[in-house]
C-alpha cells in the first residue's frame, strides 16, 4: 500500500527564528544593495505541490514603485545558506533579463 502525504492546506504559515530570518535578509540586501527602508519578509510555507519538500521558505522584497518580487528555496530557513540565496538572486537576474513584464516568482529547489 502506497501512503500518501497529507498537507493541510489551512496549515498556519510560520515565521523562521529571526535569527535566521536576519541572516537572510543580510543576504538579500547585500546582494541586491537594498537600503535598510525596503522591506524583505522570510516566512516558512507547507509546500503543496507534489515531489517538493514539506516546508519551503518564501522570501518577499518590498521596495516603492516595483512590483513585489518573491523567491521561494526548497527547505526550512534554517537549512539555507548563503549560495542559495546566490543562486536564487542569480535566477531572478536571469527572468528579469527576460522582460517577462510581470512580477517575479523565482523557486529554488533543493533536494
Amino acid at each position: 500500500m502506497k501512503l500518501v502525504k497529507f498537507v493541510n492546506p489551512f496549515a498556519p504559515r510560520r515565521a523562521p527564528s529571526s535569527l535566521n530570518a536576519d541572516r537572510i535578509k543580510q543576504w538579500i540586501r547585500n546582494g541586491l544593495d537594498l537600503k535598510e527602508e525596503v522591506t524583505i519578509t522570510v516566512t516558512e510555507v507547507r509546500c503543496r505541490e507534489s515531489g517538493c519538500p514539506d516546508l519551503e521558505t518564501v522570501i518577499s522584497i518590498f521596495e516603492v514603485e516595483r512590483p513585489i518580487r518573491s523567491l521561494r528555496v526548497g527547505t526550512a530557513a534554517a537549512m539555507i545558506g548563503e549560495p542559495d540565496i546566490v543562486l536564487a538572486l542569480q535566477i531572478e537576474q536571469r527572468l528579469c533579463n527576460q522582460k517577462t513584464g510581470s512580477p517575479q516568482k523565482v523557486n529554488v529547489k533543493q533536494h
